[in-house]
């Protein structure tokens, strides 16, 4: 049961944590206005707690992965963390499209196809784990 609230928590502590982060980067950085960055009613944003259950469970499997040179492991395990996220990223904007005929974010003018491309761009995944589309990377 531990394990259970210890997800949870992590849940909502993420989700509350990237709601801030979304809100303060919205404000100062990209459109100098008090912006709520959710579609939810609430301070929160759950697709960055998911992300922070998965980089949990991801890092709990560290101890399980031994090739003998530490640096070999930390390459891997940043490697399954960015695909993870990018993953997450990719669920989230295939479901809320899906389902709730709402784009989130996007991502204009890739090579990719353009269902995939519309939802995560994995350029942004491999610099970033999950951003929002940072201009900088454009």
């Amino acid at each position: 049961m531990s394990f259970i609230l210890l997800l949870a928590f992590l849940f909502f502590v993420g989700s509350l944590t990237g709601w801030c982060l979304e809100l303060f980067y919205r404000r100062f950085v990209s459109q100098k206005k008090w912006v709520n960055p959710g579609f939810l009613s609430g301070p929160y944003l759950p697709i960055y707690g998911f992300g922070l259950v998965l980089l949990y469970l991801i890092a709990s499997v560290e101890k399980y992965i031994d090739f003998g040179h530490p640096v070999l492991e930390k390459l891997l395990l940043f490697f399954l963390m960015m695909v993870g996220m990018t993953i997450v990223e990719y669920i989230a904007g295939f479901f809320c499209l899906k389902y709730f005929k709402l784009r989130l974010w996007e991502y204009p003018g890739h090579y990719l196809p353009a269902l995939f491309v519309s939802v995560v761009d994995p350029r942004r995944g491999v610099l970033l784990h999950h951003s929002s589309a940072h201009p900088a990377l454009s």
